[in-house]
């Protein structure tokens, strides 16, 4: 038998949506300690919502399981391109 080594790569484009939720409580103080704030730094209502989407946005990127809420829907994968080769 001759081995046929091939490989298909997918590009795809996932239109689904997941929801994540991130709790202040779960990390500020900690976040607070390791920037060294003061107690007028560390108080949320003193900061811009943008800055705190990105605080929040770093927190979650380093653990998305922990806060995603509910299941994506992962029925929805578009393949955008296919490229078929031989090795």
């Amino acid at each position: 038998m001759i081995k046929q080594q091939y490989v298909m790569q997918f590009t795809t484009s996932t239109d689904y949506y997941q929801k994540f939720e991130i709790s202040f409580d779960d990390f500020w103080e900690d976040y607070c300690k390791k920037a060294d704030f003061d107690e007028e730094e560390s108080d949320l209502s003193n900061w811009d919502e943008a800055d705190l989407q990105e605080i929040a946005w770093d927190y979650i990127i380093n653990n998305p399981d922990k806060y995603r809420v509910g299941e994506g829907d992962y029925d929805n994968e578009t393949i955008i391109n296919t490229y078929l080769h031989k090795i």
